[in-house]
């Protein structure tokens, strides 16, 4: 499943317990660090909590979180991949994320996924157009900082 020695396991989980906030957390200092600031909406928990939102931790088979990923509606027919976090860089995490939350958004009925990404995040770049990803505009009235790009994925059924 992934370059580690290591099996994992990606379950649903639910976005308040301490540990998925640790995670978070993790992930907004990081992206503070090198971007300025986090990004973590008010309404979060909220999102991903809906009947048509997830989110999901990885851990190892010992129970030790690695990583998790969320999915919350951007329209009716599209997804978003959000708070894509590892704190591991290599052995594949992110990918099993990844395709956990495209299972996941194609078997709540979304016919695609969007992922929103800082444009100086050239790795973040990279990941999307490795995985398929092309870079698409926003639509009008969709206000946006100017470094961020948008990354969109048609799902198959």
């Amino acid at each position: 499943m992934t370059d580690m020695d290591t099996t994992v396991v990606v379950r649903k989980e639910e976005p308040w317990s301490p540990e998925a906030q640790t995670l978070l957390d993790e992930m907004d200092a990081a992206q503070a660090l090198f971007y300025g600031a986090s990004g973590r909406s008010h309404w979060f928990n909220e999102e991903v909590s809906a009947a048509r939102g997830t989110f999901v931790v990885v851990r190892t088979t010992d129970g030790f979180a690695l990583g998790c990923g969320a999915l919350r509606r951007w329209n009716y027919s599209v997804a978003e991949i959000t708070y894509l976090y590892s704190r591991v860089h290599e052995g594949g995490i992110e990918r099993v994320l990844l395709s956990r939350l495209e299972l996941d958004a194609a078997a709540l009925g979304y016919a695609g996924v969007v992922i929103e990404a800082d444009r100086a995040n050239r790795r973040a770049i990279a990941f999307c157009e490795r995985n398929g990803f092309r870079e698409r505009s926003f639509t009008s009235g969709c206000v946006r900082p100017l470094p961020t790009v948008l990354f969109e994925k048609a799902l198959l059924p």
